[in-house]
C-alpha cells in the first residue's frame, strides 16, 4: 500500500507540484503513487487555481484504495478545505455505503484542518531544523506559469509568499525582502460567500485575512524565490 498518493489533475500548477511531491517522497525514502487516470481538471479550474469539488473527488478516489483517507490540506479560504466539509462527506458517504451493505467506512484524517500555511512552515522548522527548512522551501513550491522560478505573482506563489511571512513572524526572523500586494476582497464576493455558506463563509473571510494580515503594506519586488530563514 503506498505511503502517499499524488493526483495528476493537468491544472496550471499540476507539473510543477507532481516534480515538488516527486523530490520531497525521495528524500523522505518513501513510496509514493501518482494517479493520472482521466483525472484532467483543467477545463474546471478558476483564475485562481480553485477547482469546484476537487477534494470531494480525490477523497472518494482515494478512498478506493483504502477507506482511511489522510487529507495534508490546511486551512483555506476555500468551501472544501475546513472540517465541517470532510465530516458531512464522511456522513453522506457512510450513509450510502451503509444502504448498499459496504463493509468499509470512510474515514477522513485531517491533521492539518485547522493550521495555516505559514503555521505549518513553523511546526517544520521545530521538528526539522533550519536545514530541512531550506530545502523544504528552495524545492516544494508551486506555481500556475509553470516556469523553473516562481513567478511571484500569481495565486499560488502569492498564498506562499504570505506563507514565508507568517513563518518569519512565528520565528521571530525577518521577513523575507519580496512580498505580494494584500488582495482587499471584493464586497460583492464577500456577500456571495456569506449567503452561500452562512458562518463558514465568515471564516473564509477571515482566514483570507488573517493570511493577508502578515504582508507589508508596502511591496518590495524580488526576481526569484529564496529561502526566507535566518537563524540569527
Amino acid at each position: 500500500m503506498p505511503q502517499a498518493i499524488h493526483f495528476d489533475l493537468g491544472t496550471k500548477a499540476g507539473g510543477r507540484e507532481y516534480t515538488a511531491v516527486t523530490q520531497a517522497m525521495n528524500r523522505f525514502n518513501a513510496d509514493h503513487l501518482v494517479i493520472d487516470e482521466n483525472l484532467d481538471m483543467s477545463h474546471a479550474e478558476n483564475e485562481n487555481g480553485y477547482v469546484d469539488f476537487r477534494n470531494s473527488l480525490l477523497i472518494l478516489k482515494a478512498a478506493q484504495y483504502d477507506p482511511e483517507v489522510v487529507l495534508a490540506a490546511v486551512a483555506e479560504w476555500a468551501p472544501d478545505k475546513n472540517v465541517r466539509f470532510y465530516s458531512r462527506l464522511e456522513k453522506a458517504v457512510n450513509m450510502a455505503g451503509a444502504a448498499a451493505k459496504n463493509a468499509d467506512r470512510l474515514k477522513i484524517v485531517t491533521p492539518y484542518a485547522d493550521i495555516s500555511k505559514g503555521r505549518l512552515l513553523y511546526l517544520y522548522y521545530l521538528q526539522f531544523g533550519v536545514r530541512e527548512l531550506e530545502w523544504l522551501l528552495d524545492h516544494a513550491w508551486s506555481c500556475y506559469e509553470a516556469g523553473r522560478q516562481p513567478c511571484m505573482s500569481c495565486g499560488a506563489c502569492r498564498q506562499r509568499i504570505a506563507a514565508e511571512h507568517e513563518l518569519a513572524a512565528h520565528a521571530g526572523w525577518e521577513p523575507p525582502l519580496y512580498s505580494a500586494p494584500r488582495w482587499r476582497i471584493p464586497w460583492r464576493d464577500r456577500l456571495r460567500w456569506v449567503l452561500d455558506n452562512g458562518w463558514l463563509g465568515v471564516q473564509q473571510i477571515r482566514a483570507h485575512q488573517r493570511m493577508d494580515g502578515y504582508l507589508p503594506v508596502g511591496v518590495s519586488d524580488a526576481d526569484q524565490m529564496c529561502g526566507a530563514c535566518n537563524d540569527g
